[in-house]
């Protein structure tokens, strides 16, 4: 996981959150996670598409293996770390709303 992905996760939950509010709705952390979720598979899948592209040259077998082994790391990752920061954001930007009201 790449830290710019970290940050869009962050992004995203908050404005997740502070969207749903300004419809007076409660912010479901289980969205904001989905929100993550979604954010964290496109990232790896655009890191996967990247490096395939770039390992499709690559012609000896051990470089391959290890290109197709970062891909599944950064896809999991992905997988985890953003809805999690995601849900967190949201979880944090609802509280400060709802202690200002």
């Amino acid at each position: 996981m790449t830290p710019l992905a970290w940050l869009l996760a962050l992004w995203s939950g908050g404005r997740y959150a502070r969207g749903a509010a300004r419809r007076g709705a409660r912010p479901s952390l289980l969205a904001a996670a989905l929100v993550g979720l979604l954010l964290g598979l496109g990232i790896g899948g655009l890191f996967g598409l990247a490096t395939y592209k770039v390992i499709a040259a690559e012609t000896r077998p051990e470089e391959i293996a290890k290109g197709r082994n970062l891909v599944i790391v950064i896809f999991v990752g992905g997988a985890v770390a953003c809805p999690l920061l995601s849900v967190f954001t949201a979880w944090s930007t609802q509280r400060r709303l709802a202690a200002g009201r």
